[in-house]
């Protein structure tokens, strides 16, 4: 539980809201035994993500199918709420992005990415912008930025942000880390920040692809403040590494590593 919001009002038709991507990732990330249990107990939930994504139609079915009994000494909405629960960053994505982008993690020191590289009149991709965070720090520099972002809601808050501050260099898109949707050597600086390490070499391809021979990838932050298998990933394919305060109760937010690195 990230406590950002109590979630325990909604019911699980929340997840209806859910995009396509998200959806594949609650398959992959979640309790799917649960999931089924509920899909079987809301079958107009059900209906809705198959529409939604219907890819994965044959995935749900079978979910359902399998998982119909209740775990024993559970109730359906004790399931329920604990299930959202889970899913709290991603219905706040999509439902007020703006917890968020308000939460205190994200208010670290504009310096901390600033002073890596000269970002005046650069070309930047900013990839899993989120609500932000890194993109506007950059944007008053930059000649132009460009953030990839892969849900709606999000991309919706990052251009009705941008219209309010009145920037005219920012340009969004939708994308993954493994599927940047630019050109090869298309940056001078391609930044991302909490969303590095699910498929490290495929990611770290991607970045370098789109980033032009003398330019730079940032990861901030890039990792826990911890020497695991991304830090010696990172170390071993030339990237050099500091500490930042992430500001915000620990032991979730503290001091985070940033990598940078010249291709």
């Amino acid at each position: 539980m990230l406590g950002w919001k109590d979630l325990s009002n909604y019911d699980f038709y929340v997840v209806t809201l859910l995009e396509s991507i998200q959806i594949e990732w609650m398959l992959r990330y979640k309790d799917t035994q649960a999931l089924g249990v509920l899909l079987h107990h809301y079958p107009k939930v059900s209906w809705v993500l198959k529409q939604k994504a219907p890819q994965l139609k044959t995935t749900l079915e079978e979910l359902e199918q399998t998982h119909q009994e209740l775990p024993e000494n559970t109730t359906l909405r004790a399931l329920e709420q604990a299930f959202i629960q889970s899913l709290e960053d991603w219905v706040i994505y999509v439902t007020d992005p703006n917890i968020y982008d308000q939460l205190s993690f994200n208010q670290w020191d504009d310096d901390e990415l600033l002073s890596l590289t000269d970002f005046t009149n650069k070309t930047v991709i900013d990839v899993g912008s989120g609500t932000g965070s890194q993109l506007f720090r950059m944007a008053p520099k930059a000649k132009y930025v460009y953030a990839v972002e892969p849900i709606g809601h999000l991309r919706r808050f990052i251009k009705a942000k941008a219209t309010e501050k009145g920037y005219d260099n920012i340009y969004i898109t939708d994308g993954l880390l493994t599927e940047i949707p630019f050109h090869d050597s298309f940056a001078d600086i391609t930044v991302t920040g909490h969303v590095f390490g699910d498929a490290k070499e495929e990611e770290l391809n991607e970045l370098t692809r789109v980033t032009k021979p003398g330019g730079m990838i940032i990861l901030m932050p890039g990792n826990n403040d911890e020497d695991n298998d991304t830090h010696q990933f990172l170390i071993e394919n030339g990237f050099a590494y500091g500490r930042f305060l992430e500001p915000g109760p620990s032991p979730s937010h503290g001091y985070k590593r940033k990598y940078w690195k010249t291709i």
